[in-house]
């Protein structure tokens, strides 16, 4: 079982506190969970050459084909 440093939100609470963030931040562009999440995937992960085995584990997904979509 996984230990969760951050209290777990539900998506709709997430994307209210990343749309106060991005006003704030003076980002226009919409930001939601989905877009941080492959953002992070993309961008930090893979780009750094993390294995895509262990970005689908982070992501909590059963199969390796989920991430792959």
């Amino acid at each position: 079982m996984c230990k969760c440093i951050l209290p777990v939100l539900s998506n709709q609470k997430s994307n209210a506190f990343l749309k106060e963030i991005a006003m704030v931040c003076g980002i226009r562009k919409p930001f939601t969970t989905q877009l941080a999440r492959h953002r992070f995937a993309t961008t930090i992960a893979l780009t750094n050459e993390v294995p895509i085995e262990s970005v689908s584990i982070m992501f909590g997904h059963k199969y390796l084909i989920t991430i792959q979509l």
